[in-house]
């Protein structure tokens, strides 16, 4: 590999990364105004991460968010290994926050598939 074509791989990268970010920040802002409460973002554990964690009255939710050109290319991002990690995941949150042992689980998706459309929520996807 050269040198430019490692600048230009880590140059996409960094792209993605704040894509990313900012569709994070939108799916917080959507489900703020859908009555969610923030509790966590970008969750990490060593089994895997959360985008976001959100509540409302009492349903814990962890929300995977994710950003692709269409809808239908977004939800098959979320394969079978990515929804253990983060179900494992939010299993790991509660057994470090136990006030939440109680409350009923759910996982969302947000799909942004532009800066200039409402992103898709979808609730309890698996």
């Amino acid at each position: 590999m050269t040198a430019r074509f490692k600048k230009r791989q880590l140059a996409k990268k960094r792209k993605a990364h704040r894509r990313g970010l900012i569709a994070e920040k939108y799916a917080q802002i959507l489900l703020f105004f859908k009555g969610y409460r923030l509790i966590e973002t970008r969750y990490r554990r060593p089994v895997g991460e959360i985008d976001l964690i959100v509540l409302r009255n009492k349903t814990l939710v962890a929300v995977e968010v994710k950003m692709r050109t269409d809808v239908e290319k977004a939800l098959h991002a979320i394969g079978p290994i990515q929804q253990r990690r983060i179900r494992n995941t939010l299993l790991a949150y509660i057994a470090a926050h136990p006030e939440y042992s109680d409350y009923d689980l759910r996982f969302d998706v947000v799909l942004v598939t532009s800066f200039f459309k409402m992103p898709l929520h979808l609730q309890n996807v698996w």
